[in-house]
């Protein structure tokens, strides 16, 4: 008997998918974050969600677990309406 271990694909494939998924949360919650600024200092964080919300057109409660990356999952819909929300802000005149 060998000293090396078994590999576990199916493992392996899920903490790819654990991996992906997370960096998907991450990505919503930055474009969340962008979509609520500009960020006044004295502003408590549930306006700056409840702006960020409208801004995309999200729930409350959908954009918070995202804001807070509780979310277990983004669906792509939801990706493709944050980043076009950016860009239309980003085209907006100041």
């Amino acid at each position: 008997m060998s000293g090396s271990m078994p590999v576990d694909r199916d493992s392996a494939a899920r903490q790819y998918m654990r991996a992906e998924r997370g960096a998907d949360v991450r990505e919503a919650a930055q474009l969340l974050q962008l979509l609520a600024e500009p960020l006044a200092p004295r502003e408590k964080v549930q306006l700056w969600i409840r702006r960020a919300a409208a801004r995309a057109n999200f729930d409350l409660n959908r954009a918070e677990d995202i804001w807070r990356k509780d979310a277990r999952r983004i669906d792509a819909w939801e990706m493709d309406t944050l980043r076009a929300a950016v860009r239309a802000q980003r085209r907006a005149p100041k």
